[in-house]
């Protein structure tokens, strides 16, 4: 006799089950891999297998609930779950992949242990019969599985594994093109994306970069069915890709969404990593304002999520940095100030109490609190030098020095010798550059002409590593130090050469400014001619930068023809005043 046909009301019910128990799936993936809470997870997987009404849901949620519960340690209950699996595969049709999970029990569901050959030989085995016997989904399935044991195993001192792992990746991913169900095809290409972007490698990036787009157009064009915990994943992998390339506007996209549904579910912890993400990329591009936005929602998740203090204080830190990138340094001097007292209350090393005091100074520094500043600088030197910290020695010093140059304080030598010491102790070309740089001028303000030697020594190391701003920047500081030793022609001669130099790289404002400086030094030498070609150099080339070196330009040409003034020229003055004010 035929079944009668189901009634509305039963046709209702069943498809508000089945709407619940996709729910509950959802919920469970979300636990497990972004709220890392098994517990959750296998109550809402249980839940999802209990309302499930087909054997497809079944076995979905059943994997889900196996691998938390063995997780959990709770191995009575995953062994009813996973023959509960079983027989929903059996009723699909899948019975090689039912057989397969029965032989290697938990091994397919997180307790393979990539330290036991034992395993990794059970694995080896199965694979190898899913390949005789053709069925993609056991290929998949446990390709897959000794694909992750073997990658965890693989190290630098054996490169064979990797190879190994590599090869199983692909050999899933191409089973998985054989497989009827397209959300277990993607889910595969997001998961074998996600995993060759730990390769810091072009050609893997590139792949995976292939990988994740195929996932991701799959995920986003519509309805897929796949859980958001891989959406998750595949944003964050392909992020991460576009950043390592460079590409950074295309990075902070995919950041800021993976970061907003990240809190859509609450997933506090991955929400505090996806917002710092997010805020260093759009630091990148120069949207600091954008950054400040993003690092203090992270910072606002602390109490929602279990953070390490030394993360959440490292927030902080960032914070402060962008506070003052966006123009915005009275926010920023209080948020390293607090930095630095939480520092100090955690018990952090001295290496990161004193890169903190180093910003303080110069968020103190663009507030105008000279005092401040160098009081950062000097501790944090003192700091740094306490445990042998080349690099953080020579910053604070390098800072500590310019401020006391700018006070024309004596007091720069002594500072200016240590910091130089650590910048050729450290090893970083930039440095040594500005540390040079700074101990030449410093030395030639206090009329020691050895400073020049500091001077020649920076433009030939800067030329050394191809950096032919930084060689423009010397010759300008060079061109100055002769100017305080009184040696104006050769001062002109240098500032020239920076000019040209700064102009060369496009650098047209301080090509600008090395000008004005070599016809101010001619002007007070009472070398005038040479004087006014200078001046006139410099007006046009501010001139030609537009709207955004119009004060410069003004002031410039002022000054100009004032200088014309008083030697008599005034008619040349008004032409030049004219200029000045169109």
């Amino acid at each position: 006799m035929a079944e009668a046909a189901p009634s509305e009301d039963t046709a209702d019910e069943m498809e508000s089950a089945e709407q619940a128990a996709g729910l509950w799936l959802e919920r469970a993936y979300i636990a497990a891999a972004l709220l890392h809470d098994p517990e959750q997870a296998a109550e809402a997987a249980r839940s999802a297998v209990e309302l499930a009404d087909d054997p497809l849901g079944r076995a979905k949620a059943g994997a889900v609930l196996i691998g938390t519960l063995v997780e959990l340690g709770r191995d009575a209950e995953a062994s009813e779950a996973l023959k509960a699996r079983g027989q929903a595969l059996i009723r699909l049709g899948k019975g090689q992949l039912a057989e397969t999970e029965r032989r290697l029990g938990f091994l397919l569901f997180g307790r393979a242990d990539f330290g036991n050959p034992q395993h990794l030989e059970l694995l080896r085995t199965e694979l190898a019969r899913a390949q005789k016997f053709g069925d993609p989904e056991t290929v998949t399935v446990v390709g897959a599985a000794l694909a992750g044991q073997v990658w965890a195993a693989a190290t630098p001192e054996k490169p064979g594994q990797l190879e190994e792992a590599v090869a199983l990746v692909r050999l899933s991913i191409a089973a998985a093109q054989g497989l009827s169900d397209p959300q277990q095809t993607h889910s595969v290409i997001a998961w074998a994306g996600c995993l060759f972007s730990a390769i810091d490698d072009p050609a893997f990036s590139r792949e995976s970069a292939q990988l994740l787009d195929t996932a991701l157009n799959y995920i986003l064009d519509g309805d897929s069915g796949l859980p958001i915990s891989y959406l998750a994943a595949a944003l964050q992998a392909r992020a991460q890709l576009h950043g390592r390339a460079g590409e950074f506007a295309e990075a902070v996209e995919l950041a800021d969404e993976r970061a907003q549904l990240c809190l859509d579910v609450g997933a506090a912890l991955e929400a505090f990593e996806a917002l710092i993400f997010s805020a260093a990329l759009h630091s990148k591009i120069d949207q600091d304002a954008v950054a400040v936005q993003r690092a203090a929602q992270a910072l606002s998740l602390t109490g929602k999520a279990v953070i390490e203090p030394q993360r959440a204080i490292t927030t902080h830190f960032n914070l402060g940095q962008y506070q003052l990138w966006s123009g915005d340094p009275q926010s920023a001097l209080a948020t390293l100030q607090a930095v630095s007292g939480q520092e100090t209350a955690f018990g952090l090393p001295a290496g990161a109490r004193a890169e903190t005091l180093i910003w303080r100074g110069r968020a103190a520094n663009a507030c105008q609190d000279e005092d401040q500043a160098k009081g950062c600088w000097a501790q944090a030197m003192q700091l740094a030098e306490q445990a042998q910290l080349p690099e953080a020695t020579a910053m604070a010093g390098i800072d500590l020095a310019q401020a006391l140059l700018a006070a024309q304080d004596q007091t720069v030598l002594p500072v200016v010798e240590r910091a130089l010491a650590a910048a050729r102790q450290a090893g970083v070309p930039q440095f040594l550059v500005h540390a040079l740089d700074v101990s030449g001028r410093a030395k030639a303000e206090f009329g020691d002409v050895a400073g020049l030697q500091d001077l020649d020594e920076a433009a030939e190391f800067a030329a050394s590593h191809g950096a032919e701003w930084n060689v423009a920047d010397v010759l300008d500081s060079k061109g100055r130090a002769l100017l305080r030793l009184l040696r104006v022609t050769e001062a002109a001669q240098t500032l020239d050469a920076a000019a040209g130099r700064f102009a060369a790289v496009g650098d047209g404002l301080s090509a600008a400014m090395a000008q004005l400086a070599r016809a101010r030094g001619l002007a007070v030498a009472e070398e005038f001619e040479p004087a006014y070609s200078a001046y006139a150099a410099s007006v046009e080339q501010l001139a030609g930068l537009g709207e955004p070196a119009a004060m410069q330009h003004q002031a410039v040409s002022l000054e100009f023809a004032q200088l014309l003034d008083e030697q008599g020229f005034g008619e040349a003055a008004q032409a030049v005043r004219r200029g000045a004010l169109r």
